[in-house]
């Protein structure tokens, strides 16, 4: 794929039980939201149109003060519960992006939760792409616990009853990778509209094992992510 401009969404959702105003914690000196959208900048300069899904009038103000060239997209309240899926608020990002984008554009997610993403796999995922024209979508993945993929067949498939069979003691050799479409997923805007994450022919790229998640949702990964940071 090309890299042109393209859209990217991180929702940040302005409640959060695990971790009170979590996106707006200090970590290393700069709030959490501010750790997304300062890599995908690195990476990608001019060529990322970066939008922020919130409904907190605090994020809004922060983002806008600082950066110039971001889009805030206001959720709507019944967006923002508990109980809100990742699908549902892509859904309805998609539906307003459909009125001047076409089905088969190229879109990114990415959580504002990780910050440990490095410029390295932001640029590999779109070189992944160029390198294979028929891909929908993209993301990285690792072999662990949670979703388990199958992908000795011709696209990845999902396995739904991996409890029955999953050890976490896997050896090298197991062909299980789970999805982490959080550091970054590339997909195209008609699976978005339909509801779902993403689809189509799918590549779930294998994370190199030096690799090490900081993911925030509570106060204890608050605390190793200063630790790891500083």
């Amino acid at each position: 794929m090309q890299m042109e401009k393209i859209r990217m969404v991180i929702p940040a959702r302005g409640g959060s039980k695990g971790l009170k105003n979590k996106h707006l914690q200090i970590i290393k000196n700069k709030p959490l939201i501010f750790w997304t959208i300062d890599q995908f900048i690195d990476a990608f300069q001019d060529d990322v149109e970066i939008y922020i899904s919130t409904d907190c009038n605090k994020i809004i103000d922060l983002c806008l003060k600082k950066y110039n060239n971001i889009k805030i997209l206001k959720r709507k309240p019944s967006l923002a519960n508990d109980t809100s899926s990742t699908e549902e608020v892509l859904k309805d990002i998609a539906s307003d992006w459909y009125k001047d984008l076409s089905e088969d554009q190229f879109v990114i997610y990415a959580s504002a939760c990780e910050i440990n993403r490095s410029k390295k796999y932001l640029l590999q995922a779109v070189e992944s792409l160029s390198e294979d024209k028929s891909i929908d979508t993209f993301m990285y993945g690792e072999k662990s616990h949670k979703h388990l993929w199958e992908n000795w067949h011709r696209e990845p498939v999902l396995m739904k009853d991996w409890m029955k069979i999953y050890s976490p003691r896997q050896s090298q050799e197991s062909n299980f990778l789970i999805e982490h479409s959080g550091l970054i997923l590339i997909t195209k805007l008609k699976y978005w509209l339909d509801g779902k994450r993403f689809g189509g022919k799918t590549l779930i790229k294998e994370l190199d094992e030096s690799y090490r998640h900081i993911d925030i949702h509570n106060a204890i990964d608050l605390k190793i992510a200063n630790s790891i940071l500083n």
